[in-house]
């Protein structure tokens, strides 16, 4: 009885050291959270099924993490008219999306305002069925008038003096005032009657705008002969290049619309046009205006576009459009389209955390086809301790077979860590060999006086995995990093490890202080809507399933 109650009051004495005295106040949480079961992580469930979407790779796997951008209204026009050409009629988030939009247009009030913003914002607004919203019409035609010159509207704030140089943003205006149903156009008819004088233009698409506008203000126009010429000729030398972008493939779709208007004739596009787009496809469905490249949202509808103007089949049309999905965010907008690069810690993370939701990944036989790949191609010798673990959990997980080379690597490894006092990643590098049921070996350590708190904290973990840590060796480090043990317990990697040691060495019960601690990250994952903090949820997750294996 004596010595049972020895150990006991030895046990108290190490929590306090630890980790300090917990009030009453917390207690009284603490017991009441574990009276009512365990750790409710379903809340995060639905900012992580967001994020996956992010992060997935088409080719499988999934990408380095990135932050959230907001929407904005560049790339929400160009994405919800891809949309719409791939079929979506409706709009999800619409209450959010005009909130975004009524928060850009705020933000560029009173700076440097752009036309395309205003045009752009016009055309969402119509995408979403939303003709008269008071608050965001009254904001679009307040900086709408900043833009109006003398009869004609300025691309932005600080325009200069050409008159061609308007006729595209006079265009844009001539539809925003459509939509505004102004009582009464401001563009003055002089201004129109010059331009129509103007034989000065050479640039095709610049000639197309001054026709276009001027078809709008007088129905029975005619094209002059020297406009009708150069527009043909730019038409069929596009069509006729080798190497082009989708720049020059939109300026010619906008004229041949008005060619065909008027009935003129002019060269179909050849074959050779469609297998290049097809051929500059990229993996997530996308394409870049320049052609080759990472997709954008403006190359992917403008190819889309030109598709569709001549009826021919999209290809990875489903990919494409989980792919523009995805790039709505939590505040309703869409973000511009992020170039992925894979990442094998993302993909272990990812999946760990779906498995747990009992959530299948979109991209789960890709990732195993990829993960075979990558394997047959590893020098298991040159991995970082790290590395190691995540590819190795991520096999496991996806039941892989583990190579034998890389298990002799692995038990190589973690003596050259242990030796070179690198112990963070022996740390990882026993958790894998724990996993996979590899003996570690029982290696002399020495603790140094001298190991700073993470390196003695990485040590320890490590000795606590293979069951050779020691109740002094605890003693020891709850004394000298009290201080530090208090300031670092709040970064969910920490208190993992600190979990490992308490669960592992089997001393410390510190149950009730993690959990309060785990709330505290899953709040603070819950609050932060911009972005998911994916290695936090990570090891939070870790976390919460050691001490429920107790």
């Amino acid at each position: 009885m004596k010595l049972m109650f020895k150990n006991i009051s030895l046990i108290f004495i190490i929590i306090i050291i630890l980790f300090g005295c917990i009030s009453e106040t917390t207690n009284q949480t603490i017991k009441n959270r574990n009276e009512t079961g365990n750790l409710d992580l379903q809340d995060i469930r639905t900012q992580f099924l967001i994020y996956e979407g992010k992060l997935r790779m088409y080719e499988g796997g999934y990408s380095i993490p990135f932050i959230y951008y907001r929407g904005n209204i560049y790339s929400a026009y160009y994405i919800m008219e891809s949309l719409k050409l791939l079929g979506v009629n409706s709009f999800t988030n619409k209450r959010k999306t005009i909130i975004m939009l009524e928060n850009n247009l705020a933000d560029i009030e009173d700076k440097n305002i752009m036309m395309d913003d205003l045009y752009y914002t016009v055309n969402i607004l119509e995408n979403l069925g939303e003709f008269k919203n008071k608050k965001i019409n009254a904001l679009l035609e307040k900086m709408f008038v900043k833009l109006y010159r003398d009869g004609y509207y300025s691309f932005d704030t600080y325009g200069n003096e050409k008159l061609k140089d308007y006729l595209i943003s006079t265009y844009m205006a001539s539809q925003i005032e459509d939509f505004l149903q102004l009582d009464k156009t401001k563009i003055k008819e002089d201004w129109i009657a010059n331009i129509k004088l103007d034989n000065s233009l050479s640039n095709a698409r610049l000639i197309y705008f001054k026709n276009i506008l001027l078809l709008k203000f007088n129905h029975n126009h005619q094209i002059p002969e020297s406009d009708k010429k150069i527009m043909v000729k730019y038409v069929n030398e596009t069509f006729s290049k080798t190497k082009l972008d989708l720049f020059e493939l939109n300026t010619s779709l906008e004229i041949i619309d008005l060619l065909n208007y008027y009935k003129l004739d002019y060269n179909k596009p050849p074959d050779k046009i469609f297998s290049l787009l097809y051929a500059n496809q990229n993996n997530d469905g996308g394409w870049n205006a320049a052609l080759e490249g990472p997709s954008d949202e403006q190359g992917t509808y403008l190819a889309l576009k030109f598709l569709e103007h001549f009826n021919k089949d999209v290809r990875k049309s489903k990919i494409l459009k989980e792919m523009l999905e995805d790039h709505q965010g939590i505040d309703g907008g869409y973000s511009k389209i992020i170039q992925k690069e894979f990442s094998i810690e993302s993909t272990n993370m990812v999946k760990q955390i779906s498995d747990y939701y009992g959530y299948k990944t979109k991209n789960e036989k890709e990732t195993k086809d990829l993960l075979k790949l990558i394997i047959r191609k590893i020098n298991w010798d040159i991995l970082d301790g790290k590395t190691i673990a995540h590819i190795i959990e991520t096999l496991k997980t996806y039941n892989i077979k583990i190579p034998e080379e890389a298990i002799e690597s692995i038990q190589n490894k973690y003596k050259d860590l242990i030796k070179n006092k690198n112990y963070e990643h022996a740390l990882y590098v026993s958790y894998v060999m724990k996993l996979i049921n590899v003996g570690i070996p029982k290696l002399k350590i020495n603790i140094q006086d001298n190991l700073n708190f993470k390196d003695h904290l990485f040590l320890l973990g490590t000795l606590s995995i293979s069951q050779r840590i020691s109740q002094k060796d605890i003693k020891i480090f709850g004394e000298k990093f009290q201080k530090d043990i208090k300031n670092n317990l709040n970064d969910p990697y920490i208190m993992w490890i600190l979990t490992i040691i308490s669960q592992n060495g089997n001393y410390v019960d510190i149950n009730s202080l993690i959990n309060d601690h785990l709330n505290r990250s899953i709040e603070s994952i819950k609050d932060n809507k911009e972005t998911f903090h994916l290695r936090d949820f990570y090891y939070v997750l870790k976390t919460y399933q050691l001490l429920n294996k107790r």
